[in-house]
């Protein structure tokens, strides 16, 4: 999903295996490869995200727990801090 920045957000759903899993996580890179970032990590399986109109929050699908999580945008790759029970 690309901002208007010019940057993009992605999943990265993750891999299972028959006795552990390689959680997937949410991330944020520019197009030539300057910079990625890992935004929030362990996520269950992550699967897709999508910004809203006014760029404010970007949603991110988690298939196997069935939640879509809405993170506020404070800027470019740059996500606010989650409040009350989720912030530790």
């Amino acid at each position: 999903m690309f901002d208007k920045a010019g940057g993009f957000y992605f999943t990265d759903l993750g891999k299972r295996y028959a006795r552990h899993r390689d959680h997937g996580g949410l991330y944020y890179a520019l197009p030539d490869g300057s910079k990625i970032v890992c935004l929030a990590y362990p996520l269950l399986s992550p699967n897709g995200c999508a910004l809203s109109p006014d760029g404010k929050v970007l949603y991110v699908a988690d298939t196997e727990s069935a939640w879509l999580w809405a993170f506020d945008v404070e800027g470019p790759g740059v996500l606010r801090k989650p409040t009350g029970h989720a912030a530790s």
